[in-house]
């Protein structure tokens, strides 16, 4: 009777056993259905890569179980190389099907950290992608129509700042295609984790990445965005107008080395000389590292920074340090 039951046990741990593994193994084979992917393979690239490529893409969450799958099913020869842009896949079956068909070729575009709408615009209609006008009377005006995480941040329809800069995949030329992937990808940027550090800043998201947008068009060294993140927050915390050059830029749509008396005067709530607090929009689509720089700021007093005329800036806390870092670099 013992031995039976010893054996009965045995039997209950390896089902257990068993139906954990089984568990596991579905689990790290099943994509999320409302995420699209997007991801390239080479000729005669090997499995060991294809395998981290997915799992990088959170298409996978074990490169492991993919291999030994892939390997059982006898699939592993038969992936094609191509560019892939796969959505609503609905279990590991159906992308081994994909993988094993190939993909027709896509259109490859990209967008650069730092470009506004009309940029982003212009760069889309000159690779024929979109119709100009319909791209930015989407973007600009109808940005609530779309299916998007980050809704409520978005203020009269306007997606300014929240088209992610990154390199697509698309099939076919199409404004409101070119959109959601944008704001897919920004969703996929802006996790739960940024999300708790923003709270955590009492700032919106809308707030991080309008003030990531200013970052971004003033910084040009990685290592320099928390630093600037930095002045500018100090600049918010002492009741300080940011009189951000770049947000008067924005307005007067011109780039310049330096900014005149009248620039500065310029009538528009986008003018952050005149106009306390944050500009009403972001003013460019900011990188993933100039959001990163305004929610994990540099521990800095300073309170101004003036370009070296070669990307870098010199910083400082009083405005007798910034009147000689002037006289140094811009005189």
């Amino acid at each position: 009777m013992k031995v039976l039951t010893k054996v009965l046990l045995i039997i209950i741990a390896f089902c257990f056993l068993g139906t954990l593994f089984y568990s596991y193994f579905i689990y790290s084979l099943t994509p999320e259905r409302d995420k699209v992917y997007e991801f390239t393979i080479e000729k005669d690239e090997n499995l060991d890569n294809i395998s981290k490529k997915l799992k990088d893409i959170e298409l996978i969450k074990d490169p492991l179980m993919f291999k030994l799958y892939m390997k059982f099913n006898n699939a592993d020869k038969k992936i094609k190389a191509g560019e892939y842009r796969i959505e609503n896949i609905k279990d590991i079956n159906s992308l081994i099907s994909i993988l094993e068909k190939g993909q027709e070729k896509l259109i490859k575009y990209t967008i650069p950290e730092g470009f506004d709408i009309e940029k982003i615009a212009e760069r889309l209609s000159d690779l024929n992608l979109v119709n100009k006008d319909e791209f930015l009377d989407l973007a600009l005006k109808r940005g609530n129509e779309f299916d998007f995480k980050f809704s409520s941040e978005i203020k009269n329809g306007n997606l300014e700042g929240f088209l992610f800069p990154d390199t697509y995949l698309i099939s076919e030329p199409d404004a409101k295609k070119v959109i959601l992937q944008m704001l897919s990808g920004f969703e996929n940027i802006f996790d739960e984790k940024m999300i708790v550090r923003a709270k955590e800043l009492n700032m919106s998201v809308k707030d991080v990445v309008t003030l990531a947008s200013i970052v971004e068009r003033e910084a040009q060294l990685d290592e320099e965005r928390p630093i600037i993140a930095s002045v500018f927050l100090n600049r918010l915390k002492a009741g300080w107008n940011l009189e951000a050059c770049s947000t008067v830029e924005y307005v007067l749509k011109k780039a310049a080395p330096v900014l005149t008396l009248n620039d500065l005067q310029v009538d528009s709530p986008y003018n952050t000389y005149k106009h306390s607090g944050l500009p009403p929009t972001p003013i460019c689509s900011p990188g993933k590292a100039s959001i990163v720089a305004v929610l994990y700021p540099a521990d800095t007093e300073y309170f101004y920074f003036v370009s070296k005329g070669d990307g870098s800036h010199a910083f400082g806390k009083t405005f007798s340090e910034h009147q000689r870092n002037i006289e140094k670099y811009l005189k």
